[in-house]
């Protein structure tokens, strides 16, 4: 039988390389936010290397914004599904850490190694599925949506939306229900706008 050691510092080098991620997440969306911030009404594009306004037609100059209230909604909605995806990559990041960690210790029982390659599976089968569904109702027409499968065969799904018509729940509802075989009584959708 062949047994696989991992040692500490490999250990350390893949934490690093985790939070390294993490970080540069954070960096993108410290970014997309002071982006998102210059585009807010009144505020013009300046030319490079001139003092001048950039100019559409005849004198007037470029806008790059003109509905503040749709920007920051749509960036309240964007920030919660980013956080929500950022807080479940986190969350199973450290179960699969945990799994691997009782896999590979080799004072572990056979029975209690394979509970945790079960789960393992179980755990990978699920964040595949989710991110199939997520990408199936963005093909639909809607924005940006959280898709959370639970154990108990009970779905949860957020749609980024102002609202949703009987259809649109309909059609999400039997989209799901054809991907995961879910009856539709176990399933949740939400609106969030």
């Amino acid at each position: 039988m062949y047994s696989l050691v991992i040692k500490k510092k490999t250990i350390y080098t893949i934490a690093t390389l985790i939070l390294g991620i993490c970080l540069l997440a954070a960096g993108c969306l410290i970014l997309q936010g002071k982006l998102a911030k210059m585009g807010q009404p009144g505020k013009t594009i300046p030319q490079a290397g001139a003092g001048s306004q950039k100019t559409k037609a005849a004198g007037e100059p470029l806008i790059l914004n003109t509905d503040q209230t749709e920007t920051n909604s749509n960036n309240h909605g964007s920030n919660f599904f980013i956080e929500y995806r950022l807080d479940r990559e986190r969350s199973n990041g450290r179960q699969i850490e945990l799994l691997h960690e009782i896999i590979d210790n080799p004072s572990s029982s056979s029975q209690t190694r394979q509970q945790a390659q079960e789960k393992l599976l179980f755990l990978s089968e699920k964040l595949a599925r989710e991110g199939e569904l997520e990408h199936l109702i963005s093909a639909r027409g809607f924005r940006d949506s959280t898709v959370c499968l639970e154990e108990n065969n009970k779905i949860t799904i957020i749609v980024q939306s102002p609202s949703l018509s009987v259809q649109d729940e309909e059609g999400i509802r039997q989209l799901v229900t054809w991907g995961t075989g879910v009856e539709g009584q176990n399933i949740i959708i939400l609106a969030k706008d």
